[in-house]
Parts: C-alpha cells; structure tokens; sequence
C-alpha cells in the first residue's frame, strides 16, 4: 500500500495547502477584525502598485479569470475596501481602494509580514521554498501548458470491452 501522499493527486494536495494556509489566514483577519478574506491580498497588493484599474488589467496583473476577480472586487466592495468608477469606456469600471482600506494599509501590512514569516517557517520544515516552488512550476506551465504536456504524455489505453466477441 502506497503512502498517503502517492494515494492523493497533485491537485487534491494543492487544494488542501491552500485550504490549510487560507483558512488560517482568514480566520486570523477575523480574530484582528479587518474586513478580510486571503483572496483579497493580491487585489489590493495590485491596487497599491497602481491608483486604480479595471478588472481586466487587475485579472491580468493577480493572474485570474474576469469572472472570478468580478466576484472578488464584488465582495470586496461590500465590505467597503474598493470602490469602481465609469471609465471613458462604459463597459469598464476603474477600481480603487476606498480611503477606509487605505486606513488599514499599515495593520494590513503587519497582517502580511506575518504571513510572510509563517511561510517561511512552512518553507523550513518542508526543506523548500513554498514560493519558489510555485514561482517555478508557473513558468514551466506558461512556458508549456499542461494540456501540452498531457498530449505529450500519450493516449490513454482504450479499456476492452466486457462484452468482446467470442469467435465460434
């Protein structure tokens, strides 16, 4: 019998390393009442590299679908962090940072610093760097999708058929 980790795929242990880290995350803004959720950072990280932006250049710059940054911005503007305002095109809205998350910018910040030391801590028992790793097997994929690098990998074996012809 395999080990716990050969027994479960990339993708369900990925999922749980966020699940693990995220929720933690979360419940700690929570604990420190910020109006917070961990998918919010990278919006706002964005937000202070740049005044504003449309959902568009945000979803390109944090490395999401529009549709999924819609909905974040959505639940970010009713907790009163973002705000969006008619650009020159009317199907675009430019999106800022309120002035009450710009309030919290420097308890945020510690929030993150923290974060960022507990990584690190996660990084040294794991003989890894989390990021780093990440960091690398993106540019492998956007240098070769892994849609790719499955075609690569062959064909699936056709499974026969219960019901094969029996010749006479």
């Amino acid at each position: 019998m395999g080990s716990v980790e050969e027994e479960r795929s990339l993708g369900t242990l990925l999922r749980q390393l966020v699940t693990l880290m995220d929720g933690e995350v979360d419940a700690f803004y929570v604990r420190e009442g910020l109006p917070l959720r961990s998918r919010y950072t990278p919006v706002i990280k964005a937000l202070l590299r740049r005044d504003s932006a449309t959902i568009k250049q945000l979803a390109a710059d944090v490395g999401l679908t529009h549709s999924a940054l819609s909905q974040t911005i959505s639940q970010m503007t009713k907790e009163g962090l973002v705000i969006g305002r008619p650009g020159d095109d009317p199907r675009e809205r430019h999106i800022r940072l309120t002035p009450a998350a710009k309030a919290l910018l420097p308890r945020i910040k510690e929030c993150w610093r923290l974060f960022d030391a507990a990584a690190a801590s996660v990084s040294s028992d794991a003989g890894a760097s989390l990021a780093a790793v990440c960091a690398s097997a993106i540019a492998a994929l956007e240098a070769k999708p892994f849609g790719e690098r499955i075609k690569a990998a062959g064909q699936p074996k056709k499974a026969r058929s219960s019901r094969s012809k029996q010749k006479p």
